[in-house]
């Protein structure tokens, strides 16, 4: 299975209506990734918070300041590639993915979704 970003907004009836995009820009990650690279030790010692919790649950981004908090540790996390075992071309191209949901939320005032 793979990790998905998705950009949302809720409908009157609480449920999820989401932003279409292009399915390739939606990956982000694999599933194992939510401990080996997310919620890593490595990540733990940048001090990343909101991508650590990956490692237990889905991440749900929906105020402002939770959105620019995971752009920076997106931008955090790609300055360290040298940090981690996996690829850094497939690190970079799935928290790019992230990187651009977070400006599509902000952009049509959504929130962001990483399961």
């Amino acid at each position: 299975m793979s990790l998905l970003v998705n950009v949302f907004k809720r409908n009157p009836n609480g449920e999820m209506d989401f932003v279409e995009v292009e399915h390739h820009k939606e990956l982000a990650g694999f599933e194992s990734w939510r401990n080996t690279l997310y919620g890593s030790p490595q990540s733990e010692s940048l001090g990343l918070s909101l991508l650590t919790q990956l490692s237990q649950a889905d991440l749900y981004c929906t105020t402002p300041t939770e959105l620019d908090r995971l752009s920076q540790e997106c931008l955090l996390l790609l300055n360290h590639l040298d940090q981690y075992p996996q690829d850094p071309d497939s690190i970079t191209y799935r928290i790019q993915n992230i990187i651009d949901a977070v400006e599509l939320a902000r952009e049509t005032d959504a929130c962001v979704v990483i399961w």
